[in-house]
């Protein structure tokens, strides 16, 4: 399966990330496929992209360095899903007003304000 794939080129600890450009150059994928692989990736392992042009690598949770740098991640990945959520809210009230009912998953609450 390719998402095994990418995982085992994704290095462990925040001292070696790889660009994205290096993942799709090793599995042999376009940079649109690299990305979508990544995103499924994700779905499985806490993969860390700290948006400063380093990389991306899977955390190592025996170094405190790589513990408080996903938890900075993860902090700044809920905030980024709350905007989201935030600037939906217009959207789904207003297609609501037309008779237009969107189905929000059970998982996404999107009118009350909830504590991450």
């Amino acid at each position: 399966m390719e998402t095994e794939k990418i995982l085992e080129c994704i290095p462990i600890g925040s001292q070696n990330p790889i660009k994205r450009s290096e993942l799709a150059d090793r599995i042999g994928l376009t940079d649109r496929d690299t990305r979508d692989l990544l995103h499924q990736a994700k779905r499985i392992m806490p993969i860390i992209n700290m948006q400063d042009g380093k990389g991306y690598y899977i955390p190592d949770m025996n170094v405190p360095r790589d513990r408080r740098l996903l938890l900075l991640w993860t902090k700044q990945e809920l905030s980024r899903a709350k905007e989201i959520i935030e600037c939906i809210k217009p959207a789904v009230t207003t297609l609501n007003h037309c008779g237009i009912w969107v189905s929000i998953p059970k998982e996404v609450n999107i009118w009350q304000d909830t504590r991450w």
